[in-house]
């Protein structure tokens, strides 16, 4: 077992302290991807896989397996649900934690009371749900925004102050009110009398509908629990389905997004923090959506502070055969195949006797399958409870990307696009069915396109493309998901991080800002005229040193901060202190990606990404990192044989994202 530093270790009990210890944790989650046969409501694939992943997910955090309620297909009648949630408010106690998740199709119905926006009721399909208008009809099967607002007035009265009210929808209740556009055929846009037409309403806003129906007054809100509401997407966005990487099933992008940061949540984490890794995670699974996150509780701390935090040591699942066990942690946690771990006794506090060896073969997403060396000292069920595993050496997965064509003009040219995507050595040729990383197509001015799984533009390349310059396409979208999926934890280094915009006539690099609470989640800047404000504050034991890389809308890979040969002071940070800058930000206009990396050594990763791997740090020598990031930029003949690295707790990464516009 990891020892832990004095200062790491008091500031747990201090966190600890501060919880609420009484707190029961309670979930209702709800997938409908069949609905009633008779309603033609077009069936989703990732409703039941997004209950699956987030249940599992919400366990990993502490919920216990008969506190949470599933309700799926059939089961997610408009009336069902109604009574899990009257449920939830007679079992649930002052000071309690509700977590709420929705996945299914949204729709808009005519507003017969007269007090939304647009003349539209936001609203959620269950699964008796009519798909087509039926007069007398209202809401009587959908669950309104008005329902939920109700529920939540009680609910935040039953928890008090000290409860925690959470709701997750995975659809797009905010907006067009539809899954997406290759779903929503057997579904129209709305549900209204003949010859309806609000002319004089205006459009709804992304924190219209199902959000701003759930404020109260200030005075209300001292004595009512804070809530945190995540949505897919913005009002005028559909929401896509994409693929979990290592199981290849459908999900929808906020379940796969919110489990992935749920596992890798740190004690003291709130509920923005977690937002920036749900926002970032689907800015690379769904670059065309625009999360959002609003509500009263965004700078508390998650699930009252009561948070498991990552995994350093790993308990065995299930034992498979005598040289074969399955472990918790999978690749939420950031393992994946060919990873190696080393198992010790747990009285073993210094890991210096190994009893067995092993390597992981198989992963998903909360659990690894690890072949063992043959020998001695078989791994048993009397002996499994008194082992724990190590990783030795990490893995980060196989990173060739699979390439479908989309469209090709003739024979000859999807021939040619063939033949460049088995001749490149990060490709792999997929069919569109396989659901790929990425789509190559010509587009009716003949340039060349290589497009998200949604249709999102990673890059276009002029007419008169040659096999290099789409090769090095390929490769470059191949680098960024590289560095996007780079995950490091080292349990020593812990920062406060966060981000906004700051007009840029109020502020310099000297000037230390503040961070309100309340709003929204979510970073906007206006290039031009704002800065874009990070401060990382060092609220560890150990000194760490910040290196930033930017990954813009169109691909480009480029040091963010240093960028340059500066003195390790400029990016060292001592405990109690903070980095704190402010940065011009410039077009192109889309969603910017930032990977944070705080690193123990003083490694300056701006020189080799400036270099494209050309020059390591002056600093750093045979630092893993710096190895790393260097095998990112040159190393094409092995990027599909998970390579593995030593010493992979020599810095811990973060994330952010921010949208750029004019």
């Amino acid at each position: 077992m990891r020892a832990l530093n004095i200062g790491y270790f008091f500031s747990i009990i201090i966190l600890l302290l501060s919880v609420n210890v009484s707190a029961e944790k309670y979930g209702l989650a709800v997938g409908i991807s069949h609905f009633e046969p008779k309603s033609e409501i077009k069936p989703l694939h990732s409703p039941l896989n997004d209950v699956a992943l987030v249940t599992q997910a919400w366990q990993a955090q502490g919920f216990k397996k008969n506190d949470i309620a599933v309700l799926v297909d059939s089961e997610a009648t408009k009336e069902a649900v109604e009574q899990g949630l009257q449920h939830l408010i007679a079992t649930c106690k002052a000071g309690d934690i509700v977590w709420l998740f929705f996945s299914t199709h949204g729709q808009k119905l005519q507003d017969f009371n007269g007090y939304s926006t647009d003349g539209y009721v936001n609203s959620l399909v269950m699964y008796d749900s009519p798909s087509k208008y039926e007069p007398g009809y209202h809401s009587q099967r959908h669950l309104t925004d008005e329902d939920i607002r109700v529920f939540a007035k009680k609910m935040r009265t039953k928890l008090g102050p000290r409860g925690e009210l959470v709701l997750f929808i995975d659809a797009c209740h905010s907006g067009l009110m539809m899954r997406g556009t290759s779903e929503i055929k057997n579904i129209p846009y709305a549900l209204t009398e003949p010859g309806y037409n609000p002319s004089a309403k205006t459009e709804n806003m992304a924190t219209d509908g199902f959000y701003s129906s759930i404020i109260e007054s200030k005075v209300q809100e001292a004595v009512l629990a804070p809530y945190v509401f995540y949505s897919a997407c913005r009002s005028n966005e559909v929401c896509s389905e994409v693929f979990e990487r290592s199981t290849r099933k459908v999900v929808g992008p906020l379940a796969l997004a919110c489990s992935q940061a749920l596992t890798t949540a740190q004690p003291g984490e709130t509920f923005r923090q977690l937002f920036a890794k749900i926002q970032t995670e689907m800015n690379v699974t769904v670059p065309n959506q625009t999360p959002v996150a609003t509500g009263t509780g965004l700078d508390k701390v998650i699930l009252g502070g009561n948070v498991k935090p990552l995994l350093y040591t790993y308990r065995i699942k299930n034992i498979l055969s005598p040289d074969t066990v399955e472990l918790y942690g999978g690749t939420f946690s950031g393992i994946y195949q060919n990873t190696e771990f080393a198992f010790y006794k747990v009285d073993d506090l210094n890991h210096r006797r190994t009893f067995k060896k092993g390597i992981v073969v198989s992963a998903e997403p909360f659990s690894v399958i690890v072949a063992c060396e043959a020998g001695a000292n078989t791994i048993t069920k009397e002996n499994a409870r008194v082992l724990e595993a190590v990783i030795t050496r990490k893995s980060f997965g196989d990173k060739t990307v699979s390439v479908a064509i989309d469209t090709a003009g003739d024979v000859t040219e999807r021939k040619w696009l063939e033949g460049v995507i088995n001749g490149c050595k990060v490709a792999r040729l997929k069919s569109i069915s396989d659901k790929p990383d990425l789509l190559v197509r010509r587009n009716a001015s003949g340039r060349t396109e290589l497009l998200y799984p949604d249709e999102a533009l990673f890059v276009a390349l002029n007419v008169r493309a040659t096999a290099d310059t789409l090769a090095e396409a390929i490769s470059r979208f191949a680098k960024v998901q590289a560095i996007k999926g780079l995950q490091m934890d080292n349990p020593f280094i812990m920062a406060q991080i966060d981000m906004r915009a700051v007009a840029e006539k109020t502020i310099s690099d000297t000037v230390s800002i503040n961070y309100p609470t309340g709003g929204e989640a979510g970073v906007i800047v206006h290039a031009g005229k704002d800065l874009l404000n990070i401060k990382i504050t060092n609220s560890g034991s150990k000194v760490f040193y910040v290196n930033i890389i930017d990954i813009g809308p169109d691909g480009e890979i480029s040091p963010f901060w240093p960028g340059h040969e500066i003195d390790a002071a400029e990016y060292k940070v001592v405990p109690g202190k903070a980095f704190n800058r402010s940065f011009v930000v410039l077009p192109p206009y889309g969603n910017e990606y930032l990977k944070i990396i705080l690193s123990v050594d003083d490694i300056n990763l701006g020189v080799i990404a400036a270099t494209h791997g050309a020059r390591g740090s002056i600093r750093g020598g045979n630092n893993p990192l710096e190895m790393l990031l260097r095998d990112e930029y040159t190393d094409t003949e092995t990027r599909g044989v998970n390579k593995s690295y030593d010493n992979m707790d020599a810095a811990s990464t973060f994330d952010l994202s921010f949208k750029i516009e004019p």
